[in-house]
């Protein structure tokens, strides 16, 4: 699943980004949510990142807050929206 969060209040953005996080760790365990910062990855290490398994989680919810400011993010959600254990919260 990708769920994507964009506009210019980023307070609200972040509100959402929030109660989406709340809601997976009421349901899953808090151990799936991972957050990978894209401005600071190359496109390799966003791919390891992503399609590392957990141990601890059957889903996974991964955050990128600045998936808008690096162009290889799209080709990256293209493959995780594959895989329907892992939902991709995008942000920009």
């Amino acid at each position: 699943m990708l769920i994507i969060l964009y506009g210019e209040d980023s307070y609200r953005r972040l509100q959402a980004r929030r109660a989406i996080v709340a809601e997976f760790c009421a349901k899953h365990t808090p151990a799936g949510v991972s957050q990978v910062a894209a401005l600071h990855s190359t496109e390799g290490e966003l791919r390891s990142r992503v399609a590392a398994s957990s141990l601890f989680s059957a889903l996974r919810l991964i955050v990128i807050p600045d998936a808008f400011s690096v162009p290889f993010v799209a080709t990256v959600a293209k493959d995780v929206v594959k895989h329907a254990a892992t939902t991709l919260l995008v942000e920009g």
